[in-house]
């Protein structure tokens, strides 16, 4: 993608994103009345899967490893709205249950971004296999998580005075902030992926934004008093920005050789 038709593309979808939160503030309840704000999302969702379902055509294998984590980590980002709304369709309204299952696979997202990074280092032969499994184990444990709560929702409470809503948001605000360095780091070391790392970075920070109205909704429904369309609201808001952002970071990719950096080293 050329600098001039990526600037582009970041404009249009910035606009865009702009014009719809003001749309849908301005309308009061009716998007979250009528369910349109889960028709926005899949627009959003749409858009990510043409990322993935049209990755670009990398042929080296570090990069390719990377990259390929890198999107599956976007799928899984996407899947946690579509959980969201199957939560809520499931149980008739939502639940705490939903919320959680939400931040579980926020987290494995941002592993699966971690894991991509490993990929790079242990190339580089700066670490062995410890890391990479320990992430492959965070990982089962989140979707263990995520199916437990689905299948019985009473298991987790996400009430003010309890300690998961905390432990949630503490996790994916380190996780985040884990992944960020990483990212920072490759993308500092390896010029290739300069675009792409840069934005991914913007959409790791846009995705602890995100966590916070689900993992501390009844925080803010019970003690600051925000109404729930509000919530969810924001909740969608935080989605759609940092879609955005993962959305855009694909268009940076530059085609080359990890191999070549690793040599200069």
């Amino acid at each position: 993608m050329s600098i001039q038709k990526s600037k582009s593309s970041l404009g249009i979808l910035l606009v865009t994103l702009l014009a719809i939160i003001m749309v849908v503030e301005l309308s009061g309840k009716i998007f979250y009345e009528t369910g349109l704000i889960h028709l926005l999302a899949a627009i959003y969702v749409v858009l990510a899967l043409t990322r993935f379902f049209k990755p670009p055509k990398i042929t080296d294998p570090i990069l390719k490893k990377f990259v390929t984590a890198c999107l599956i980590a976007l799928l899984v980002f996407v899947a946690s709205h579509l959980a969201e709304f199957i939560g809520f369709k499931f149980f008739g309204e939502y639940q705490d249950a939903t919320f959680a299952n939400v931040a579980n696979l926020f987290i494995v997202s941002l592993l699966l971004i971690l894991m991509g990074v490993e990929f790079i280092f242990r190339a580089r032969k700066e670490r062995g296999p410890g890391i990479l499994i320990l992430l492959g184990v965070l990982i089962f444990a989140a979707l263990t998580l995520f199916t437990a709560f689905f299948v019985k929702g009473s298991l987790i409470s996400l009430e003010p005075d309890k300690a998961a809503p905390y432990i949630y948001s503490g996790v994916v605000v380190l996780l985040a902030l884990m992944a960020w360095l990483s990212v920072r780091r490759v993308r500092l070391q390896f010029p290739l992926l300069a675009g792409f790392g840069g934005r991914l970075m913007v959409g790791i920070i846009l995705i602890i934004l995100a966590i916070v109205p689900n993992t501390l909704y009844e925080l803010l429904e019970d003690i600051f008093k925000m109404p729930e369309y509000q919530i969810i609201y924001l909740a969608h808001f935080g989605f759609f920005a940092a879609l955005t952002w993962m959305y855009l970071a694909f268009g940076e990719i530059r085609l080359g050789g990890v191999y070549e950096a690793v040599e200069k080293k």
